[in-house]
């Protein structure tokens, strides 16, 4: 289990690394053809849309769950049965969205939002184009939960990576195509989500042994999932209003500017936690798997290892750029809009805390028992968005908002730890000594490590170029030497030998 845990992590890491590149050209691109305004009201409606997906959102967590759950046990007819269900529940939630988005959202955009009068038309029609991508993309969520559940990650890769060679098509037609950008640029977008997601369908349909769109409605199926969900809905709904709502709450007080600005920076703090959490994506099944089967301490094992080393890649692939992000950001885009630098660094720094929480997330998700769970981190996470509207209110500059939002994801870091005691008998003693431990070791030798090479460089005429590269090798460094145990290291080289020995066979 270990092995394959780390093979498929090899193979999401390679599609990280391709989408990334891809996706960040992109993103320059179309920053340079759209220009700031017409880049932040982009990001806005698309992000007012993403809104409405927090119903999506939970049931695919319970999708997946459940699914894993039944993959577990070598269920065949109950994971049919469960993705049968999933399906058609998720038919429901995108007709449910559509009317959400064309009410409520709709209103927001036309009397609530700050948009230019002479972008207002173009705005509404991307608009539209964002609120019919959404549906597709909640209709296709089965389909992901599918490819993970069943650990299909090299065609899940294949897609994310054709996804991402697509944008980039989009983003070069901006730069040559002569008319309204922000309009084509909308439409593209639409097209190609829906081109992927039907490649996505096609595929599921000859090669997952569970697919089913047409199988006998079972009311108790549906009543457990919706009844996951239905505590799923208070986690979820705090993690969309904090990644959706800032950008509302940016636009109310700042306009368009702020949200282009924090939109090019969840550009780069997205790239990198991807990363962190392709750990997760691929020990979630795993990690369900193992509770469902009874095997406790592989469960126990599991959820260490995916936290530490998912908090090590982050560290890794985030450090280097909080220390650098002026230099990056100049390199990337040349005149960065204000405040993006150190919107980037706090979400990163927050991402990086994130990473350890992930495999919690699904630890509790395994036990299907999360009302106490939901409720309680919930509540904390979804605070920060009223705290940051309160600060901004008595004059606080942006970054409060993003400042606040930390400061909670740290708070229910270890309040997930503490509920995790009693729901699943997690070794806290045990995740204490075997992953916080060796985590804060890496992150101080790293930090003290970073703070000594500034202050004993006396030319910084060449600093970013050697800084990237003495952070990036002294945190590799105290990773394998201060993180990893011997037993790991052994297996991270073996995981690694057998992907590149089979990637070299004819």
């Amino acid at each position: 289990m270990a092995r394959n845990l780390a093979s498929n992590t090899v193979i999401m890491f390679a599609r990280t690394g391709v989408t990334m590149v891809i996706s960040l050209y992109a993103s320059r691109l179309v920053l340079s053809a759209l220009g700031v305004t017409d880049f932040g009201i982009f990001a806005l409606v698309a992000g007012i849309v993403s809104f409405f997906t927090f119903l999506n959102s939970s049931l695919s967590q319970g999708t997946q769950r459940f699914l894993s759950f039944e993959l577990g046990r070598s269920d065949w007819h109950m994971a049919k049965i469960v993705f049968c269900t999933s399906f058609r529940i998720h038919l429901m939630i995108g007709f449910v969205i559509l009317i959400l988005a064309e009410t409520i959202g709709l209103w927001f955009v036309k009397t609530q939002a700050t948009i230019p009068d002479e972008r207002m038309t173009a705005a509404l029609i991307v608009y539209q184009f964002s609120v019919v991508s959404t549906v597709i993309l909640v209709v296709q969520v089965p389909l992901t939960a599918a490819l993970t559940a069943s650990e299909r990650f090299t065609v899940f890769a294949f897609f994310d990576i054709v996804f991402a060679l697509l944008r980039l098509v989009a983003a070069f037609l901006l730069v040559y195509v002569d008319s309204d950008k922000l309009i084509l640029y909308g439409f593209l977008t639409l097209l190609f989500t829906f081109i992927v997601t039907l490649a996505k369908y096609v595929y599921c349909w000859l090669r997952i042994r569970f697919f089913c769109i047409s199988g006998d409605f079972k009311a108790d199926v549906f009543r457990e999932i919706l009844g996951f969900t239905g505590w799923s809905l208070i986690g979820t709904f705090s993690m969309v209003v904090n990644a959706q709502g800032a950008g509302v709450v940016l636009n109310v007080f700042f306009g368009p500017a702020l949200n282009a600005a924090q939109s090019v920076a969840l550009q780069v703090a997205n790239a990198a936690s991807t990363m962190g959490a392709n750990l997760q994506i691929v020990s979630a099944p795993q990690i369900v798997k193992s509770f469902s089967a009874g095997d406790m301490e592989g469960f126990q094992d599991l959820i260490e290892k995916s936290s530490k080393f998912a908090f090590f890649i982050m560290l890794i692939l985030g450090l280097p750029i909080i220390v650098e992000a002026d230099f990056l950001f100049f390199l990337w885009l040349g005149n960065p809009p204000e405040f993006s630098v150190e919107i980037v660094q706090i979400l990163l720094v927050n991402s990086i805390f994130t990473s350890l929480s992930l495999p919690l997330m699904t630890a509790a998700q395994a036990s299907g028992d999360i009302r106490n769970y939901q409720i309680i981190v919930g509540s904390t996470m979804i605070s920060s968005i009223p705290i940051g509207v309160i600060f901004l209110s008595i004059g606080a500059g942006p970054l409060s908002l993003f400042l606040t939002s930390f400061v909670a994801t740290v708070v229910s870091f270890f309040l997930r730890i503490w509920i995790l005691e009693s729901l699943v008998n997690l070794d806290v003693t045990r995740y204490l000594r075997n992953t916080l431990y060796p985590v804060c070791l890496v992150s101080v030798a790293t930090l003290l490590s970073a703070a000594s090479l500034y202050l004993l460089t006396p030319d910084h005429s060449f600093w970013p170029l050697f800084s990237l590269f003495s952070v990036t090798a002294t945190t590799m460094a105290a990773v394998w030497f201060l993180g990893a145990n011997e037993d790991e290291r052994m297996w991270l080289i073996h995981a690694i030998k057998t992907k590149l020995t089979k990637s070299s066979k004819p």
